[in-house]
């Protein structure tokens, strides 16, 4: 038992590791496809050279430089065209408002700009399809493209009631008729904590673009998915085993995560619920990190309560409370600023969880050191994104924390599996104290009835043998008395004669009589033996695996010739062996089998006149690949059997009333011997006949086939 622990132990333990290794390689794989740009453009006084960059070749570049910038100006195309636009300042994207200045101050991050850059193009990609990748723009714009407007996120307004806020990411294609392409972008933003272009705008051909996107979609779909999964599948271990807080917490961890990441990168939320706002999304996002954050405390301290400080703890949950009831009760642009105290905050707990398995993994608890390495993973997605978010480090990558808690997911998983293997341990360990103590305490019992039980089981199987014995026994004497009685007292009225002088004695007709019905008593007598032995199941058949045409044509050699002495043809009707496909074998005694053919042929002899014929045929009905029937027909042309004559046919000493009428040598236990016979082979026998038509007997016996690439001698 022991062994076996150990060993389901082990294989869950490499089990786990393999799944890790399996989703830690599908997760760098993963992580390296959002990246769409393969160059970063060099611009300069608002004018980025793509000259250098093959479109046809799907490159794409990045469209970060200087780009023209003129604060509070929401200005169009027709503005540059005419002249009318104040000079511009020169400003880097991507950034954030508040990283310009004027007058040596920063800007806000709350008002409206207007940005404009030029693009120079190939001559060979002009009017070629491309596109811009247009990311998160804080919080509403409208782009144009040559004086063309192309696309616009919410309204862009100069007052914050009349602003409405939409940023999620979009694919914008077009055809340029000229090699300079002018971009114009008006950007308003009253709503949250940063403001302006803060990622980066990508171009290539719409082909690239497209794909990149749905690359990123993929590996969204892929991660949230993930997450989805293990959240259920941590609530289902919940719900079964209702102590175990690890995996509920767990679960909503991963629930959160998820839903936070269907809010940012791609915002595939406004996909599944397109009439989803800004401020609801935004507030969603807040909740989950703070949902997040605290069942993640929870988590730690339900793995190691003892390795947790509890006033830290509960300080730290409260802080999380605060933040969510914020988010819940509070506008966008209040919450938002707190994005330095929820940094400072998850840092805080951030150290305190890595202390508590700092302090398991010194005190050597179950799974500290793997668990560290999950977290290790964690926090560094968790870091990733609060540079790429609240710093705008846009070098980083974008929205990793779900990938982190993926990955640390995985390493509660594999300490899941250990734990649960060691507690399935613990409780056969305990099954078998509780049972040795249980047979400790019934052993004098156990030892007292042991006997009683074994002569029990002795005298109920002696009493089944002996019923089986008693009732062939009864029916064995029912059949001598019954079918013994008549040649006794043909033979006893013949011999009387002969003592009182009736019948001549010594008369040899009537001593031929006599001697054929001792005969007949000796052919009744070992009939009744042999049935009576094959109900009582005390025969011996010799199985063996024959091939079906080889048996019936050996059979049909065999008794060809009696058959022609008594003026019939046996006519053969034995399909082709397919000995370039498969042989089909019978598991038969060829014995008995040969008894069952022997008894139907000369049945089949004794009522079909002169000249007719006895046709033995075969089919097989293939049930499967390997598998089938064989039915074996063996019919005449005889005088044919009454249709109320025949349920009864398999009887014992049933005779049909042709075979009265011939006055047959038979007794009627012949068809039940066939009967029992066939059933010892697994198999059915059945009649139809009708008078005048003959008679047909079909055998259906179950068969195997033999591939060629097997194919092996059989008897």
């Amino acid at each position: 038992m022991e062994r076996t622990l150990a060993d389901r132990k082990a294989a869950a333990k490499r089990w786990a590791q393999l799944y890790f290794f399996i989703m830690l390689a599908v997760a760098c794989i993963l992580a390296g496809q959002p990246v769409l740009a393969a160059g970063g453009g060099n611009g300069s006084a608002g004018v980025i050279d793509a000259t250098k960059f093959d479109f046809s070749q799907h490159e794409m570049v990045s469209l970060d430089g200087e780009w023209e910038f003129y604060w509070n100006r929401l200005l169009v195309p027709g503005d540059f065209a005419k002249s009318a636009a104040p000079p511009p300042a020169y400003e880097r994207v991507p950034s954030q408002w508040n990283a310009y200045q004027s007058g040596g101050h920063p800007l806000s991050n709350q008002g409206y700009a207007t940005y404009r850059v030029r693009i120079q193009l190939k001559e060979s990609d002009r009017n070629r399809q491309l596109a811009l990748y247009m990311p998160s723009v804080a919080t509403s714009y409208i782009l144009w493209m040559n004086g063309k407007e192309l696309a616009r996120n919410g309204v862009v307004a100069m007052q914050a009631d009349d602003m409405k806020p939409m940023n999620y990411p979009k694919v914008v294609t077009f055809q340029s008729e000229k090699s300079t392409v002018e971009l114009v972008i008006q950007v308003a933003n009253f709503v949250q904590r940063k403001g302006g272009l803060w990622q980066s705008i990508k171009l290539g051909s719409a082909e690239a673009v497209l794909y990149q996107r749905d690359k990123h979609v993929a590996y969204e779909m892929v991660i949230t998915g993930s997450l989805f999964i293990m959240a259920i599948y941590h609530f289902m271990i919940f719900l079964l085993q209702r102590r175990e807080w690890a995996a509920f917490y767990f679960g909503v961890l991963c629930l959160m995560i998820g839903i936070r990441n269907l809010l940012l990168g791609e915002t595939l939320a406004i996909r599944f619920f397109p009439g989803l706002t800004w401020e609801l999304a935004v507030r969603g996002e807040y909740i989950c990190v703070m949902i997040s954050l605290v069942c993640l405390i929870l988590f730690v301290h339900a793995q190691y309560p003892k390795e947790t400080n509890r006033h830290v703890r509960i300080v730290a949950i409260w802080m999380c409370a605060g933040v969510l009831m914020a988010a819940l009760l509070t506008k966008p642009l209040l919450f938002t600023r707190l994005h330095i105290f929820i940094q400072l905050l998850t840092v805080g707990s951030l150290c305190m969880i890595f202390c508590a398995y700092v302090l398991a993994a010194i005190r050597k608890r179950s799974g500290s050191v793997l668990n560290g390495i999950g977290l290790a993973f964690f926090i560094v997605s968790i870091l990733d994104d609060f540079f790429y978010y609240f710093f705008n480090q846009t070098w980083l990558f974008e929205n990793m924390i779900p990938l982190g808690l993926l990955l640390f997911m995985v390493t509660q998983m594999m300490n899941f599996s250990v734990k649960f293997a060691r507690l399935f341990r613990n409780v056969a360990d305990l099954s078998m104290e509780l049972k040795s103590a249980n047979e400790m305490l019934e052993q004098k019992v156990k030892q007292r009835t042991e006997a009683l039980e074994l002569a029990n089981l002795d005298l109920e199987k002696a009493n089944a043998e002996l019923s089986q014995m008693e009732e062939s026994r009864r029916r064995l004497l029912s059949n001598i008395s019954h079918e013994l009685g008549t040649p006794l007292t043909s033979i006893q009225g013949y011999v009387k004669g002969m003592i009182d002088g009736i019948v001549p004695s010594g008369d040899p007709k009537y001593l031929k009589l006599i001697h054929e019905k001792t005969l007949l008593l000796g052919r009744i007598i070992r009939d009744l033996f042999e049935l009576t032995k094959l109900e009582a199941r005390q025969i011996q058949f010799d199985f063996r695996e024959v091939e079906i045409h080889a048996l019936l044509e050996t059979l049909c050699g065999k008794y060809e010739l009696d058959v022609e002495k008594h003026g019939l043809r046996l006519i053969r009707e034995l399909p082709a062996q397919h000995v370039t496909a498969h042989q089909t074998v019978v598991n038969v005694d060829p014995m008995r089998f040969e008894q069952v053919f022997a008894n139907l042929v000369v049945n089949a002899q004794k009522f079909t006149p002169a000249d007719g014929i006895i046709r033995v045929e075969l089919r097989v009905e293939a049930e499967s690949a390997s598998a089938g029937v064989a039915v074996i027909t063996i019919a005449d042309t005889g005088s044919g059997i009454a249709k109320e004559e025949l349920p009864f046919l398999f009887d014992r000493f049933f005779k049909a009333a042709e075979s009265r009428k011939t006055k047959s040598d038979g007794v009627g236990l012949g068809l039940a011997i066939v009967k029992e016979i066939i059933q010892y082979h697994q198999g059915q026998i059945s009649v139809d006949s009708a008078p005048g038509e003959g008679t047909s007997f079909l055998i259906r016996l179950p068969v195997r086939f033999i591939p060629e690439r097997e194919r092996q001698e059989v008897s």
